[in-house]
């Protein structure tokens, strides 16, 4: 009966083996690289909904300032001539541009005497992640312009190139509205489509 007993307590402190060790530190790394993989995914999936919402805000923001004709330096008033000569200038819109290239989204604030020259008074500038770019409508991104009509309204024109000459659209030059698209992708594998309609109103799909 002694000896029952003390192979009985043998076994029972016989602890684990080094394979059972091996297969739980095994299972433990695993789900530690899970974790960690599936924070990084979330971290990154965050960062880009973020930069996605910014650049929406920003052409809101852009056409808000073309209807309520204010700006944070001015509002092209006539007090400052474009380089050519003096004039009753006025504020004449905002030039909005998404590019694959930092900075993101450059806004530069217009004036103009009508049907002579316009020049642009302000730049604002929106970066983002290095990662993030934008690749359409052209390879290099493209522009929207949010033009201030006579009665305070505004209308919005679309160049879908970043070299085009604007100058003659916010002097007073006629454009064709139109709906934009523009894909923003990011490193990661996500994208994202920003439109922007006719009436300005830009939104994420």
């Amino acid at each position: 009966m002694l000896q029952l007993k003390v192979l009985m307590v043998k076994k029972f402190q016989s602890g684990f083996t080094l394979i059972e060790v091996s297969i739980v530190f095994a299972i433990s790394g695993l789900l530690i690289l899970v974790v960690f993989a599936g924070q990084r995914g979330l971290r990154a999936r965050t960062q880009f909904d973020s930069a996605v919402d910014r650049v929406v805000s920003s052409a809101t923001s852009a056409r808000n300032q073309t209807i309520a004709a204010v700006n944070t330096v001015g509002i092209g008033d006539g007090t400052d001539a474009c380089p050519g000569g003096p004039g009753q200038y006025v504020y004449a819109g905002v030039e909005w541009a998404a590019t694959n290239a930092s900075p993101a989204i450059t806004m530069r604030s217009w004036k103009a005497l009508p049907g002579v020259r316009a020049c642009v008074f302000q730049t604002e500038t929106l970066t983002l992640p290095a990662n993030v770019r934008a690749t359409s409508p052209s390879a290099n991104g493209g522009r929207i312009l949010f033009i201030k009509n006579d009665d305070g309204s505004a209308r919005t024109c679309m160049v879908g190139d970043q070299t085009t000459p604007v100058e003659t659209y916010f002097m007073g030059t006629s454009c064709a509205p139109s709906n934009m698209q523009f894909q923003l992708v990011d490193n990661d594998g996500h994208s994202s489509t920003i439109q922007v309609d006719e009436s300005g109103l830009a939104r994420r799909l």
